[in-house]
């Protein structure tokens, strides 16, 4: 492991470039090549300062990356016209493979999560100003050097005080969406959970101050997953690990169940089967339509943007508010099904090897990306905060899975390769 103090500088580096994707009021494609950038220079360092270039994973990892991989590249062989560039393609497939394989065993997991719990507790620290308003100091927005900080337009409450009105606007930060703040903060908030486990002060206050911002940011399914991966981690805390996999098993289960009844496969009260999804649900069945009609390879990069833009009126467009139905939109049931798999086989067999705080820390982080997922594209793919973050914390998961294994057949001989047996590529 790369443990250089370097290493943890300029990983920092290449988060807060791919935050400033979203970044209001700035260029996207400075975000983009300011991501690029910081891409090859922290291969770079980590190649030099790393003790071991050995990747391990487990096999199906591999497997199921190559299959995506591949439908990409096919789309872009057979439709360079309506698809993206060999170039653009080759970007996602390098990038997916450095935040899966390459990054997560060249940066500890302390510094990861140090990283990532320090930039997002910043991202709440600025927006709090704007978020929390007094009626005698009306700060709506302000300026942080090229940042404008400000929030989304209709307030949450108004609270009467001795000294005046307090307004809670949703937090927006210097970002340019609401649901980008909850999603990044929620990320902070569970990497630390990994360091609350030391017991120092400070650690409960980067933890405090993600969780207020996951709830000022006031994105339901942010809310939902930090409430969940909290009650997990008390569980664990009061029952051990054996109580933590239990209780995931049942929460799989509950979530089955709700989601039948949500969308009216399984009998349930009424008001569940009309529950607001914020428009989700006409989302959802364009997509599904859309699927249908090419469902072995999907549309490629490119085209699935053109078909949502097409199918989807009366909302944001180029969105389907599930990471799961982007992957089959984009690489059909073929990638869809990889991608699928490689997420539910990760976080089975981390909850099969927890065997430490650190691999419990993985675990529930696995489980907050893959709820967030289900409302959310948040894919593993492409330059953004979002596709790092999780692209890592898989990464992480799939270390747990090798540190923790010691099954042969469940692993990758040759330059990918995992416990047992050790080649340096």
């Amino acid at each position: 492991m790369a443990s250089d103090r370097y290493v943890t500088w300029m990983f920092g580096v290449l988060l807060f470039s791919s935050v400033l994707f979203f970044a209001k009021d700035i260029p996207s494609r400075i975000g983009h090549h300011l991501t690029l950038i910081s891409y090859g220079i922290l291969c770079l360092v980590t190649l030099i300062h790393s003790d071991n270039t050995t990747i391990k994973t487990p096999r199906y990892a591999i497997i199921s990356f190559a299959i995506i991989w591949a439908v990409y590249l096919l789309h872009s062989i057979i439709a360079p016209l309506s698809d993206s560039t060999i170039g653009g393609t080759t970007v996602y497939i390098i990038q997916s493979a450095i935040c899966v394989f390459w990054l997560p065993q060249t940066i500890t997991w302390n510094q990861f999560t140090r990283v990532v719990s320090r930039i997002a507790a910043a991202v709440v620290i600025v927006g709090l100003p704007a978020a929390i308003v007094p009626s005698f100091f009306p700060l709506h927005q302000y300026t942080l050097g090229p940042f404008l900080i400000t929030h989304a337009s209709a307030p949450l409450s108004t609270f009467s005080l001795p000294i005046g009105e307090i307004t809670v606007y949703p937090m927006q930060s210097f970002l340019s969406n609401q649901n980008f703040v909850g999603m990044f903060v929620l990320i902070g908030a569970l990497t630390s959970l990994s360091e609350i486990q030391r017991g120092t002060r400070r650690d409960i206050v980067y933890f405090a101050i993600c969780a207020v911002g996951v709830l000022l940011a006031h994105a339901r399914t942010t809310i939902l997953a930090l409430l969940i991966c909290v009650s997990l981690y008390a569980v664990f805390r009061l029952g051990g690990n054996t109580l933590l996999r239990l209780s995931a098993g049942l929460g799989v289960c509950g979530g089955v169940l709700l989601t039948g009844i949500v969308f009216g496969v399984i009998p349930g009260p009424d008001f569940l089967r009309h529950l607001n999804l914020s428009g989700r649900r006409s989302v959802w069945a364009a997509v599904i339509k859309a699927f249908s009609q090419r469902p072995f390879i999907g549309y490629g990069r490119t085209a699935t943007l053109d078909i949502l833009e097409e199918l989807i009126v009366g909302y944001p467009p180029r969105v389907t508010h599930n990471a799961y139905f982007w992957m089959l939109l984009q690489t059909g049931l073929i990638g869809g099904i990889s991608f699928v798999y490689v997420i539910g086989q990760t976080i089975l067999q981390t909850a099969r090897s927890l065997s430490d705080t650190q691999s419990v820390a993985v675990f529930i982080l696995l489980v907050g990306i893959s709820i967030v997922m289900l409302f959310e594209d948040f894919v593993l793919f492409g330059v953004k905060s979002s596709s790092l973050l999780a692209g890592m914390s898989l990464g992480y998961g799939l270390q747990t899975v090798v540190e923790n294994t010691q099954l042969p057949d469940q692993t990758a001989h040759g330059p990918l390769q995992s416990s047992t047996e050790e080649i340096p590529s």
